[in-house]
């Protein structure tokens, strides 16, 4: 495992040196490739990490590449593990315990929710959502029971709904869905869901859908079908400090969540914790040392460690890990490092993609995984062609909240 002193790491909260792990799970560019098709850059693409430091990434359609990939990295080897046929694209796939699950769309919507299956290394359909009178799955999870998703039904509605895995026919159950009240209201748009476990965690928009709607953040049982206010911003109720919530949430599976607010002045990142009394406590917030909090989504860990993006006091863009007492750069835009080859590379922007890509990713054991732009040194050009996508991974995270 390589390791790199990053000295340029000494925050403005605190000054300190710290070791950190790090490798270069993948990368490409137009002239070569580590683990992944030369030529793909990854615009947006958020990977996916498991407790066994396995990786899962999808390989957007551009001029050279003509049909979305999703690949599944291990530390052995990395295994093309479908290919979309033409005028179709996939989805960020999610890893779960027996394969990896992903959509695959067209311009109408989705045609299937597909299946690689670790056992037979083969996909297989789980659902044909036209089949249950629905157009677009979004955001889905599977747990020891079922698979569950966001979707839009042929009528535009919003729904979350579930597939049980015991059953041999594919039936869908609706567990929530656009047109319930809520203390009254009615809802009228269900934001980016959530879920681990038998927990989901979403923004809920009530009556109409411009932005001074009334919002909350809710938790979902999706076992029971249960769900609980987490918060209500102004627009919902006249006694809270929140004046918005941001679209993307987490949740942990034992139903801690991660949530975004803006307040007049300020955007902070919150932990609501499930398991001590429903209380929610703020974990980091804008200021000198924070410039801004990214609207990509944070992640959290079981043991409620949090990942963010956001950018520092002198504008570079900057992954932070935080706890409920301590916050901590990770990596951050000009930061060098080595790649595969041995070689140093600078983490930079394109003229037109971010630093980082997509949502940052934790697992339980503390390994990050990052989509990043990368630029070898003895390659310092203007030349396009220099700029690598790369899937980078941080190893032992958490030990920076110790120093």
């Amino acid at each position: 495992m390589k390791k790199l002193i990053l000295i340029s790491m000494c925050l403005n909260f605190y000054a300190y040196s710290v070791e950190v792990n790090y490798k270069v799970l993948a990368r490409s560019s137009e002239t070569d490739s580590y683990k992944m098709p030369v030529y793909s850059p990854l615009r947006g693409v958020t990977p996916q990490i498991n407790d066994e430091n396995n990786i899962a990434f999808k390989i957007p359609t551009n001029d050279m590449v003509e049909n979305e990939k999703i690949f599944f990295n291990t530390s052995k080897k990395s295994t093309l593990i479908y290919a979309a046929p033409a005028n179709t694209f996939v989805s960020d796939p999610i890893i779960a315990s027996d394969g990896i699950l992903f959509t695959l769309n067209d311009v109408g919507g989705t045609k299937f929710l597909l299946k690689y299956i670790f056992k037979t290394k083969k996909v297989q359909k789980i659902l044909e959502p036209s089949k249950s009178e629905l157009s677009i799955i979004y955001e889905f999870h599977q747990n020891e029971e079922a698979i569950y998703f966001r979707a839009k039904d042929k009528n535009g509605n919003l729904g979350i709904y579930s597939v049980d895995l015991e059953n041999k026919e594919t039936e869908v159950k609706t567990l929530f869905k656009t047109g319930q009240k809520v203390q009254g209201k009615k809802i009228s748009y269900i934001f980016a869901l959530d879920m681990n476990g038998q927990y989901g965690v979403c923004k809920v928009r009530f009556t109409h859908l411009q932005e001074d709607a009334p919002d909350l953040i809710v938790r979902l049982n999706l076992k029971s079908s249960e769900h609980r206010i987490i918060a209500a911003d102004k627009d919902f109720s006249r006694r809270s400090r929140y004046i918005s919530f941001r679209n993307s949430t987490s949740i942990n599976k034992h139903g801690g969540i991660a949530f975004i607010v803006e307040e007049k002045t300020k955007t902070k990142i919150m932990l609501n914790h499930l398991e001590k009394n429903n209380t929610t406590k703020e974990i980091a917030r804008t200021s000198k040392k924070i410039k801004s909090i990214s609207h990509f989504a944070p992640d959290i860990t079981d043991s409620e460690i949090i990942i963010f993006r956001g950018k520092d006091s002198r504008d570079r863009e900057v992954l932070y890990i935080a706890n409920s007492e301590k916050i901590r750069k990770i990596v951050r835009q000009y930061q060098v490092i080595k790649t595969d080859k041995k070689k140093r590379a600078v983490l930079m922007h394109t003229k037109t993609t971010p630093v980082f890509g997509g949502n940052p990713r934790i697992n339980n054991l503390g390994t990050i995984v990052i989509n990043s732009s990368i630029r070898h040194l003895d390659q310092y050009t203007n030349e396009p062609k220099d700029i690598q996508s790369a899937i980078i991974g941080v190893y032992d995270a958490p030990s920076l909240l110790l120093e």
